[in-house]
């Protein structure tokens, strides 16, 4: 679909795109808290979207894969927890990265009326883990805006979606951090040193140390070891993977010095974690 306006607006929208789209004039209580439309879109080989939208805000929160966000004078990419606002009556221009890839873009976006809204003039953005849950409330509600006869149940979910959206850009973690602890989450069997912690984010030591303690509320090293702990526990209690298999996966030098720092945090050893946790373990104890 291709249009054109007098405005020079664009918007293309290949046959590979779908999205889910919702609308105050099907669902009244979007209205009601400040939202024009609101959509979860799969976009893939052809999209792009360039307007000026006058009294309209926009949110957009990246689910995965990626697409590029114009801001202001540059191009900012967007990434998995990624969030952008546009201000009312600035360019909104995005599209997809790479139209050649075979990951489509999955995007939540938010239209909100601006004179319901905090007056915000400018630019913003950052991450947020609320990305998946934006996805799936949107996804609920367009399949409520099928049922002439939810109000309340669509009322409540639109109350939802705006609490929701307020705490993606109120309590958002800072892009570099956000891209670091998805690094570290898919990689804790690696030695990861503090320098390639910070080399990672694209900040300096000292930059990662003060941002940790800030958003964290730990340093880069105590947070890493917060990440395996809390990995080995899910591994402790939902595999059969051996201790000594845990403890390489997790990165832990030894099992011995991962037995003794898992002990240290959950008061526990490994193998009493799991007879306490496991549902396998549990019934073989009880059946003794």
């Amino acid at each position: 679909m291709i249009s054109k306006t007098a405005n020079k607006a664009i918007i293309l929208v290949g046959e590979d795109c779908q999205e889910w789209i919702c609308c105050d004039s099907l669902l009244p209580a979007l209205a009601q808290q400040g939202i024009w439309l609101a959509g979860y879109s799969e976009l893939q080989h052809l999209y792009q979207i360039h307007l000026v939208l006058p009294g309209i805000d926009t949110l957009l929160v990246t689910v995965s894969g990626q697409g590029m966000v114009k801001l202001a004078d540059h191009w900012q990419m967007q990434h998995a927890g990624d969030w952008v606002w546009l201000p009312s009556g600035s360019l909104v221009q995005y599209q997809l990265t790479d139209p050649d890839t075979t990951t489509p873009w999955q995007l939540c976006w938010i239209l909100f009326y601006s004179t319901k809204t905090p007056a915000l003039t400018r630019y913003q953005s950052g991450a947020t883990d609320q990305a998946l849950q934006l996805k799936l409330l949107l996804q609920f509600l367009y399949n409520e805006q099928q049922n002439p006869k939810a109000d309340q149940s669509s009322t409540l979910c639109c109350q939802q979606l705006r609490i929701l959206t307020q705490r993606v850009r109120q309590h958002t973690m800072v892009a570099p951090l956000e891209q670091l602890r998805q690094r570290l989450v898919t990689s804790l069997d690696k030695a990861w040193t503090v320098a390639e912690m910070a080399e990672s984010a694209f900040l300096s030591e000292r930059q990662l140390h003060r941002l940790c303690l800030q958003h964290w509320g730990q340093t880069p090293k105590h947070y890493l070891q917060l990440l395996r702990l809390r990995h080995a526990a899910m591994l402790l209690t939902s595999t059969s993977l051996s201790i000594k298999q845990i403890a390489h996966q997790t990165g832990f030098s030894n099992p011995y010095h991962f037995s003794t720092v898992f002990k240290a945090h959950y008061q526990q050893p490994p193998g009493l974690y799991r007879l306490q946790k496991h549902p396998l373990f549990i019934d073989e104890t009880q059946s003794d």
